[in-house]
Order: structure tokens, then C-alpha cells, then sequence
């Protein structure tokens, strides 16, 4: 089988082309439908490709890698339904939708559990008092997440008995940290201009970056469902979902002037090519090893 760049096989290369195309395009469809920003750009959906070429995992066979894809775009899909419900008179359907893709998103990959915590803390934070809406939420999750792999055991390509076992960041590895510190610096910079943004844009941004940070950090919990009851904390999991994550958590680094001709502080441009230099070093990392 030819090899391509950082041990990646052919195959792979194409799944994982695909599913770039694929999460860059639901990423850029949250962040301007979704009024992530007050006009849309294509920013994110570059930062997309780019985040997903550094954290490409590179070692997993081809049906993992087609259910780990397939798991991002359930999730983004999840969270694409549920910022909708943004001053709606009702959301009872919208949290069934969101809930129901959520579990498929499970059913695909079970370590992207996390997705179940991103839902609730974004329904907390959105509605937190209607009752129907959680159950509709909670309804649509069980439906699919445990409805599917009880009825098409064997057919999935995992279950809660066996999670998929996925690349892992060290974390003693720099790129752990690298990834780890932009984040913040974005994040940061995202809720800095929290306060001069409309309500429905400061709840965007804030359920979409709980909603990521909270995949994240819940990726790095597994759970051994057979026999006895077991939890064990592993390295951050390499995954695409992790990449669309980091995009919208980083977008905000991008100077203004690009997008929109305005004028931007004095730090924004060294520190954009500060970031810029640091993504290329990720990138060219694997080629050094």
C-alpha cells in the first residue's frame, strides 16, 4: 500500500480528505447561520482544514477512521440543531433532533460520549427550566444511542462494551501543550468581546465553545462498561472533532482587516503569525520524526 506524508496510506488520505470537506462545510454553516459572527467569512472553514491537517490522526485502519468521521459529523449536525433554539416559543422538537443525532454520533464512536455533557450544559445555559425540553433532549439520545446498538448489535462498529480505541496525545508532547495554548489564547480573545455583541451571538459563542471543551475533556474518560464497573483517564484523544473544536476556539486570531477592513490592535498581527508559525511546525513535526 503507497504511503503518503506522516505514515498516512491512501485510503486514508481520501477518508480523511473527505470528512475535512465535510466538517469544514457544517463548521462554516454554524459559523454563519448560526451567527458565531455578525457576517459570515470563509475564516473558520479554513481553520477547519488547517487544525485537521495538524491533528490528522494517522493511525487508524479505514472503517475507524470512516466511523470517526462519521461521528464528527453527527456531532456537528447535533450542535448545527441545537443553537437554534435561541428564543424559540417552543424546542421540544429542535432537542429531540439534537438529541437523536447526538446518539448517533455515539453510536458511531462511543468515546465521543462527551457529546451527552455538551447537550446538557448548552440546554442549562439556553433553557434551563422547561422540563419537556429535557426529556425531548434525553428522549432523542436514548432513541438512537442505546436504540441502535441494541438493535443492530454487531452491525455498528462499536458499542458502550467495547469503545474504539483512538490515537492519544502524550502529555508530555508539545503538541499537546501547543494545542492546549492557543486554544486559550482564542477562547480568551472570543469572550474579551463578549459584551459588545449581540445576545444571541454571545450565546452562540458560548455554547459552542462548551459545547466543544466539554467533548474534549470528556474524550479523555473511558469507561469499561463489561463485567465491573471501571473508569480510566487517558491522554486526550486525536480526533477530527477535536480539530473542528480547536477552529472555533482559534478563529478569533485571525486579524479583522482580513475579513472585514477594519483596523486591529497593535498585538493582533505578531500574535497571528506567531500562531501561523506554530501551525507550521505541527504540521511539518511528523515529517521530522
Amino acid at each position: 500500500m503507497l504511503v503518503l506524508w506522516g505514515g498516512l496510506g491512501v485510503h486514508q488520505a481520501v477518508i480523511q480528505g473527505i470528512g475535512t470537506l465535510i466538517s469544514a462545510i457544517i463548521a462554516h454553516q454554524i459559523y454563519v447561520r448560526r451567527s458565531f459572527v455578525e457576517r459570515g467569512d470563509p475564516a473558520l472553514a479554513w481553520v477547519v482544514v488547517i487544525w485537521s491537517l495538524v491533528l490528522m490522526p494517522r493511525s487508524l485502519e479505514l472503517q475507524e477512521a470512516i466511523w470517526t468521521w462519521a461521528s464528527l459529523v453527527f456531532s456537528g449536525l447535533s450542535l448545527h440543531v441545537a443553537l437554534l433554539s435561541h428564543r424559540q416559543p417552543s424546542t421540544s422538537g429542535i432537542q429531540f433532533r439534537s438529541g437523536a443525532l447526538a446518539g448517533l454520533a455515539i453510536a458511531c464512536d462511543s468515546t465521543q460520549w462527551g457529546i451527552v455533557v455538551a447537550l446538557l450544559l448548552v440546554q442549562l445555559n439556553t433553557r434551563p427550566a422547561i422540563l419537556r425540553e429535557w426529556l425531548m433532549l434525553v428522549l432523542g439520545l436514548i432513541w438512537t444511542a442505546w436504540g441502535l446498538n441494541l438493535g443492530l448489535h454487531g452491525l455498528l462498529p462499536t458499542s458502550f462494551l467495547n469503545p474504539m480505541q483512538l490515537p492519544q496525545f502524550p502529555f508530555e508532547n508539545l503538541w499537546l501543550w501547543g494545542v492546549l495554548f492557543w486554544a486559550l489564547v482564542g477562547g480568551i480573545l472570543l469572550l474579551t468581546e463578549q459584551a459588545q455583541q449581540t445576545l444571541r451571538i454571545q450565546n452562540t459563542r458560548l455554547n459552542t465553545l462548551l459545547f466543544f471543551a466539554s467533548m474534549a475533556i470528556c474524550s479523555t474518560v473511558h469507561w469499561d462498561l463489561s463485567g465491573w464497573f471501571n473508569v480510566q483517564i487517558v491522554a486526550l484523544q486525536n480526533t477530527p472533532i477535536l480539530a473542528m473544536g480547536i477552529a472555533f476556539f482559534t478563529v478569533q486570531i485571525i486579524p479583522k482587516r482580513d475579513r472585514y477592513g477594519t483596523s486591529n490592535p497593535a498585538w493582533a498581527e505578531p500574535v497571528f503569525w506567531i500562531f501561523v508559525g506554530t501551525l507550521l511546525v505541527l504540521f511539518a513535526s511528523p515529517l521530522l520524526r
